[in-house]
């Protein structure tokens, strides 16, 4: 969920996308965090992560937002 966050906010660096979620403190549950996130943290999260989940996603979100800029 924080990647989507990231993309929504335009963050492209881990350090940007903690500062990011850490901004909110009241938030982080929502995004499936109990405490303060760590970019060490975030950055073992995305090594461990399927790259596969993100590219099915990203085809899903640019079908649907190809028509709102390209007609």
């Amino acid at each position: 969920m924080y990647m989507v966050l990231s993309q929504l906010t335009c963050r492209d660096r881990i350090r940007d996308i903690a500062t990011c979620l850490n901004a909110m403190p009241n938030s982080l549950h929502h995004f499936g965090f109990s405490q303060h996130v760590d970019r060490p943290t975030l950055a073992d999260t995305n090594e461990q992560r399927d790259w596969r989940t993100w590219k099915d996603l990203a085809k899903i979100l640019t079908s649907k937002a190809k028509p709102l800029y390209w007609g």
